[in-house]
This record gives C-alpha cells, structure tokens and sequence, in this order.
C-alpha cells in the first residue's frame, strides 16, 4: 500500500487562492460536469507584498513538486529496490525530477 493517492498528479491554477494540486479518480459524471480530478493538495500562489513575482514564482516551483511526488517516489524506489539499476530506471529518475523543477535533466 503506498500510502497516499496515486499519481500522476497536475497542477490546477486559477490565479488566486483555489490554486491545487489533482489527482485522476477516475470517476466521470456528464450530469454533474464532473471531469473526474480530485485535490490532493491546495496551495496559494497569490500574495499582497512588494515581493509578489519571487513569491509567486516560489509557490509555482513547490506546486510542482509536489505534483511531482508520487513520480519521485516512484522512481526513486526503483532505484533502490533494483539490485542492477538500468538505464531505463535512471530515465524514470531524470524525468520525475525534470517534472519536479520544471526545467531539463541531463
């Protein structure tokens, strides 16, 4: 049992405080406009200070690790659990952490 809802998760923003972070429940309700996704986590990205830009790009950059997350685990319990690690393994690692900041792995 993992413990925490499976990913993969995304990043849901509105500009404002309702920013959160989904999960795919899998579950699909036309009658109710339902599109499925379930928070996991919420988070703000949106502050009244004179550091607004830093502040909203720091909120962004955690959202995405967290969103991450289960990818990170993933990969990372491969990793350690595989008593010959391959390439395969080490790309899973490179692209959870390239989802994880937002930017290239090499």
């Amino acid at each position: 049992m993992s413990g925490h809802t499976p990913g993969p998760w995304r990043i849901k923003t509105t500009g404002n405080i309702g920013n959160a972070i989904e999960a795919d429940c899998g579950l699909r309700s036309p009658l109710f406009a339902d599109n499925g996704f379930r928070t996991v986590a919420t988070f703000q990205s949106c502050c009244a200070s004179d550091r607004y830009d830093e502040q909203e790009a720091n909120a962004l950059a955690n959202a995405r690790l967290i969103a991450a997350a289960p990818e990170l685990l993933e990969a990372l319990q491969g990793l350690v659990e595989c008593e010959h690690t391959t390439a395969e393994l080490w790309q899973a690692a490179r692209a959870a952490i390239a989802r994880a900041t937002g930017a290239g792995y090499d």
